[in-house]
């Protein structure tokens, strides 16, 4: 039986494309290096947004004068200037949210990306104390797929690993879950797609956030 989530946060519960995209390519422009169209990121993210960075610069005609530590902190600084400008829940996303509360489970937030980041966009988001953990990537904790994060979450909601469920859109989630010993929800809306997630050790594909509920319950095949 089910008795907590954890959720990724960017292609899972929120789209973040445009965001992202944005505070990179301003950065880029910064050092007059050309950015990339919102979709090209859906490629680069899923290991958080110094990844990103890393990508979106090595790969990049022209390459400009700055260093990725550099590059990184200018991309920190434009997206807190505009952290949910294009950004928006998935369909249905709120209304399961609110269902999985109902139910009295526990929920909780697991991201790559910067941690202060994912505290301004999620309390901009959604209804405080709705998530009995939110954390993003903090320097003294391994980032995903580690799972020393997730054994933490599940100490702090007072669940066992074997009642939860990680539900992600990346192949470092589905990895994550597998290292944790629990079962892992791909969903196909997300930045990769479902094929991806399969490969990587999916327990579940999610189609919609119905999908997910039955799944909670026990309603599917």
């Amino acid at each position: 039986m089910v008795h907590a989530v954890i959720f990724d946060l960017d292609g899972t519960l929120l789209n973040t494309l445009g965001d992202i995209a944005g505070a990179v390519n301003r950065a880029l422009k910064r050092y007059n290096i050309p950015g990339y169209p919102d979709a090209a990121y859906k490629d680069m993210v899923g290991y958080g947004l110094k990844d990103v960075t890393r990508k979106a610069l090595i790969n990049a005609p022209e390459k400009g004068h700055v260093e990725l530590d550099t590059l990184y902190r200018d991309v920190l600084d434009e997206y807190r200037r505009s952290p949910v400008d294009k950004t928006f829940p998935y369909p249905g996303i709120m209304k399961l949210l609110d269902n999985l509360t109902s139910m009295d489970l526990k929920l909780s937030i697991l991201s790559n990306k910067e941690d202060s980041l994912v505290k301004i966009i999620t309390s901009k988001i959604f209804p405080q104390n709705m998530f009995a953990v939110i954390q993003g990537q903090l320097p003294e904790v391994p980032a995903k797929p580690d799972p020393e994060a997730v054994y933490a979450f599940c100490t702090a909601m007072g669940v066992d690993r074997s009642d939860t469920v990680f539900i992600g859109d990346s192949g470092a989630d589905m990895q994550t879950a597998r290292n944790a010993g629990m079962t892992g929800i791909g969903v196909s809306w997300g930045y990769r797609d479902s094929r991806h997630l399969q490969e990587e050790g999916a327990g579940y594909i999610a189609f919609s956030s119905e999908d997910i509920l039955h799944f909670i319950k026990g309603e599917y095949t």
